[in-house]
């Protein structure tokens, strides 16, 4: 059956809103790059300030100028007489001129005058104002008394003799007139680094190709949706048995009801296809994959299916700790298929939800040999007829092609997508591996959801304070290919004589 997967189109118009969500998506996700990056600039915008700050100091004097012999009354007048229209023009000149700025400059018994100079006149008027800006308050105010002291023999070449009379003496505050905030540029920096961090972010989030949103396993994987697994944990409590499972009574209902609304829709489709066998896979490791397939066993046999679950998964079995089956029960489906034992001898049924488990054992080298085997074809065909579902837990197939040998035998196939995890052409590329066979796909659950989801209160959850899901991709020997959780070693022989009944509380049938 020929099958196509294909992204939509790539070149659609893509709302603000989706921007927006990649933006708090990605702040939510890296926040620490944003908090590094803010840090960095903080410090290094204060460091960078005091580093260059230079205090500024000004020392300034208000006085007349006036020809020799005229009236110093003549400082108030509006008249626009010649010397006063020249006075006007020339002082300024004459106090940032060379040979003035030369006299203080020996004067002082520098080479150079260390500050800057400025003159004003009030216009019409022969009042004048005296700025000497320095780094150091007590210099400014020795460059202006030099400067008054020196203006008299200088002004004598350009203007002729003249008076100078003070009107406010040379004065210089030990305040810089340029004070700095350190606290300020804190700040500023840390709202540079913030913003930095927040388009790195978004550049992340960009180039990331991830399924983030439930809707976008139709949009992006042409693919329909079973439902969307909430991102949770269960209560930690003393009754606890350590592993997420909708019959225990500590788990959140909002797990249950995600599993629940799937499993019913499974059943419908499996009736419409005419199949009972379920394959459930992943295209890479720690997207729940086993837990999954675990509780929608679990979901079948509380609604009175007889069902069954195979932990096909031989490089790296994790249903028997996913459903606590003793330690006691020491065979499993590898020694059902090499003829050590029958599968009355290897199949558990739990007394808690009559769930029946043929569990894995120990990793074995040859698994893609034992899947494509006749045995194992014959042993899923046999359980196909005796029960009303067969739930399969297979290995990530964007990792080992071990699934693949399955595909001609098994009646259906559910894609376990976690949420902003797995690159979308890894996605399609797994699923696409399915698409000349006889397998029919199902579909995808929309797993871990989290932030992207509506309700309310899902962020606060997740696996891993119980589930420990390892690093991307995992380590690949030949006995497996990477840790799927932190389960534990401990037996646990009471697992499936647990008193305590599943109110079932979310369950509506």
């Amino acid at each position: 059956m020929d099958k196509k997967f294909e992204p939509e189109n790539s070149q659609s118009y893509v709302p603000i809103g989706e921007y927006v969500s990649k933006v708090l998506t990605g702040i939510k996700k890296h926040w620490y790059i944003i908090a590094v990056l803010a840090g960095i600039c903080c410090v290094g915008f204060t460091m960078y300030s005091y580093a260059t700050y230079s205090p500024q100091y000004t020392a300034t004097a208000t006085f007349t100028v006036t020809p020799k012999g005229d009236s110093l009354s003549s400082y108030t007048s509006t008249s626009s007489n010649a010397s006063t229209q020249q006075l006007e023009k020339t002082f300024p000149y004459i106090i940032t001129s060379a040979p003035l700025t030369k006299v203080v400059a020996e004067d002082l018994g520098l080479s150079y005058v260390p500050g800057t100079l400025t003159a004003t006149a009030v216009e019409n008027t022969n009042l004048f104002t005296i700025t000497v800006t320095s780094s150091n308050y007590e210099t400014a105010y020795n460059v202006l008394k030099s400067v008054i002291n020196n203006y008299p023999s200088v002004a004598e070449y350009v203007v002729g003799a003249t008076d100078l009379v003070l009107v406010v003496p040379p004065s210089a505050s030990s305040t810089p007139i340029n004070p700095i905030s350190y606290r300020q540029k804190a700040l500023i920096g840390t709202v540079v680094g913030a913003l930095l961090g927040i388009i790195l972010v978004f550049f992340l989030e960009t180039l990331n190709h991830t399924v983030r949103h439930p809707d976008e396993i139709e949009k992006l994987l042409n693919n329909q949706r079973l439902g969307s697994i909430v991102k949770v944990v269960k209560k930690k409590s003393s009754h606890s048995t350590g592993n997420l499972t909708i019959d225990d009574i500590h788990t959140d209902s909002r797990f249950k009801e995600s599993v629940f609304s799937i499993r019913n829709k499974i059943i419908k489709l499996c009736a419409d296809q005419k199949i009972n066998s379920v394959m459930v896979a992943s295209t890479t490791t720690n997207e729940g994959k086993t837990t999954v397939a675990a509780n929608l066993a679990i979901a079948l046999a509380k609604k009175h299916y007889r069902t069954v679950i195979i932990d096909c998964d031989l490089r790296n079995p994790t249903v028997r700790q996913q459903l606590n089956i003793p330690e006691s029960c020491s065979l499993g489906i590898v020694d059902v298929i090499t003829g050590d034992c029958k599968l009355q001898d290897a199949i558990v049924k739990t007394k808690k939800n009559g769930l029946y488990v043929l569990p894995g054992t120990i990793p074995v080298n040859n698994a893609s040999e034992l899947m494509g085997s006749k045995q194992l074809a014959d042993l899923v065909g046999a359980l196909e007829k005796i029960f009303d579902y067969v739930v399969i837990d297979v290995p990530p197939v964007g990792i080992v092609s071990d699934a693949l040998e399955m595909k001609d035998y098994v009646g259906g196939l559910v894609f376990v997508v976690r949420q902003d995890y797995a690159k979308v052409s890894k996605i399609l590329d797994s699923i696409s591996l399915f698409g000349y066979s006889k397998i029919k796909i199902l579909g995808c659950i929309f797993n871990m959801a989290s932030s992207v989801l509506s309700t309310k209160g899902y962020g606060r959850y997740g696996y891993n304070s119980y589930g420990g899901y390892g690093s991307y991709g995992g380590s690949y020997g030949s006995y497996g290919y990477g840790q799927y959780g932190n389960y534990g070693n401990e037996e646990n022989s009471q697992a499936t004589e647990d008193s305590h009944t599943d109110s079932n509380s979310a369950e509506e049938d």
